[in-house]
């Protein structure tokens, strides 16, 4: 670092330091190394600065003038700027060519197009754009992931990939990379792991979106990682921080999903939400029940039909949380009337990680299931028959 001796500490000089310290910590810098001869009273300073998150207006620091009198370097602003983006991780400035593949992603129309970037690219990938790969295949997978049996030896290499880089991983990345393995319904215990102990270290950099994310998909992936968990439980919960969370919508629905699903497969972890939370994913319900959801002709038609078989159905049936297409209450029979292109993830049938995380939590609630897919549903010449035959199936089908 070029460094500039002074004999004294001027007011200016003051200023330019002060505005350094509020550059670094605007930079995300919380804590340096000093490799040349800043006396001792700067470098506490410069720290405590940094540790306090907010640097104090030049005019609080009026007394440092005098005590830096001997051997006080100046660094000029540019010269630090340059030294500090030297300081900071690779993965917090990526690369131009990391840049662009992020945007080549982004831009994939396909997963096809994303699995081939992939092939083409990974070895050069951080930990953005593994993320943002698999969030994006996410999105665009559902009825298709029979591409990634067919692609499986790409999609390993970017899971261990992931593994490789995780300390690289922000919230955002670990967020979405749970999420996107949880909506596809893979397992692999070993980026679960690295991304539950990665969300440990880093929780109190999460944003509430990323909180409920991740939990969420852990849930939905069955993966209860007992220290995740805790620290999960104990963030929610801290007095100073719960009036903080503002959770979205989506949110508040996500932890109400998590704190049903720990009750039943992992009642030990014991999730207390706080009051704030409890009042706060009440009125969401609430909300969603009188606004209801719109019935489909398809849901009408599967509804009139059902009419001719007896039993008291009723349509967009609320339980807890959830809007049951069809339901028949008194018998606790949940008919669901799915489009194939937004709820299976194959066309052999397998649903999606969130709406099998929604059948799993109705059947411990002593629902039985019943999926119609608008394509067997069209194909069906006598409707009546095919009911009675799902119905049949259900009511004999363990809970």
């Amino acid at each position: 670092m070029k460094l500039e001796s002074r004999n004294n500490l001027t007011e200016t000089a003051v200023t330019d330091f002060l505005g350094i310290a509020k550059f670094m910590e605007e930079q995300g810098i919380k804590r340096i190394v000093f490799n040349c001869t800043f006396p001792n009273a700067v470098k506490d300073i410069l720290r405590s600065i940094l540790c306090k998150g907010s640097a104090p207006h030049p005019s609080s620091a009026k007394g440092i003038k005098y005590i830096l009198v001997k051997d006080f370097i100046e660094v000029k602003k540019e010269t630090v700027r340059h030294q500090i983006i030297k300081l900071q991780p690779s993965s917090s400035r990526p690369s131009p060519k990391n840049i662009q593949i992020n945007q080549q992603i982004m831009q994939a129309q396909s997963a096809e197009e994303i699995l081939e970037i992939i092939a083409q690219d990974s070895e050069e990938f951080d930990a953005v754009n593994i993320a943002t790969a698999f969030h994006r295949l996410a999105k665009t997978l559902p009825l298709h992931k029979r591409l990634l049996t067919d692609q499986e030896e790409i999609v390993f290499s970017l899971t261990k990939l992931a593994v490789k880089k995780i300390k690289d991983f922000k919230p955002q990345a670990i967020a979405n990379t749970a999420w996107a393995f949880a909506a596809l319904g893979i397992k692999n215990e070993e980026l679960m792991s690295a991304l539950a102990n990665e969300a440990v270290k880093k929780i109190n950099d999460f944003k509430p979106q990323e909180i409920s994310n991740t939990a969420w998909a852990f849930v939905v992936s069955k993966y209860f990682n007992r220290s995740f968990f805790n620290i999960f439980v104990k963030v929610l919960n801290e007095p100073s921080k719960a009036d903080k969370l503002n959770f979205s919508v989506e949110g508040l629905s996500q932890l109400y999903q998590i704190e049903l699903a720990i009750k039943y497969e992992c009642p030990e972890l014991n999730l207390i939400l706080p009051n704030i939370i409890r009042a706060a994913i009440k009125k969401v319900l609430k909300d969603k029940k009188e606004l209801g959801k719109l019935p489909s002709a398809f849901h009408g038609d599967v509804f009139d039909h059902l009419k001719g078989l007896g039993g008291d159905y009723q349509i967009e049936h609320f339980v807890e949380g959830y809007s049951i297409d069809i339901a028949d209450p008194m018998r606790k029979i949940a008919i669901e009337c799915d489009g194939d292109e937004y709820h299976y993830l194959t066309p052999t049938g397998e649903l999606t990680g969130k709406d099998q995380l929604r059948d799993r939590l109705l059947k411990y609630m002593g629902w039985k299931v019943i999926h119609i897919k608008r394509s067997e549903w069209e194909k069906a010449t006598d409707k009546l028959a095919f009911l009675r035959q799902k119905l049949k199936y259900a009511i004999a089908a363990p809970i």
